[in-house]
């Protein structure tokens, strides 16, 4: 007798059309930054300066968010398989980063020594939408 009950998935993926509200926002917000930057209409520094910064980067983030979350166009279990194990490459990516942070920082000073959140997130959901095409490309080169 065949167990026929359907388990719920794992992660909560968004819609597939998430991925390009996530783009739309992470365009807007990098538009934001460089439109206020060029026009100079704070001062470096300042605190409405450091407002926008801190508003893009989080949008920023929103948008990253959005497009990794999001389902693929056809989703089947080798797609759930690819993405845990980008999920887990990030990771351990992160885990490596944090590690090693502090003795690069020391060999190689520079005024902002401490890595942020924001660094962090931003690297490993880049690592794991670039990762898929990177290796594409490597399997077609071998191919």
């Amino acid at each position: 007798m065949k167990n026929s009950k359907k388990y719920p998935p794992l992660v909560a993926l968004f819609p597939n059309s998430f991925k390009i509200w996530g783009v739309i926002v992470m365009l807007l917000a990098f538009g934001i930054m460089v439109f206020v930057r060029q026009m100079n209409f704070f001062s470096e520094g300042s605190k409405q300066m450091e407002l926008v910064k801190l508003i893009t980067k989080q949008s920023m983030l929103t948008g990253l968010f959005l497009v990794v979350f999001s389902k693929a166009r056809e989703e089947d279990e080798r797609t759930n398989q690819i993405r845990l194990y980008l999920f887990a490459a990030a990771f351990w990516f992160g885990i490596i980063q944090i590690l090693l942070y502090p003795i690069i920082t020391y060999f190689i000073p520079s005024e902002n020594s401490e890595m942020s959140a924001f660094q962090l997130l931003f690297q490993m959901m880049l690592l794991i939408i670039i990762l898929p095409w990177i290796l594409h490309l490597i399997k077609r080169k071998i191919e």
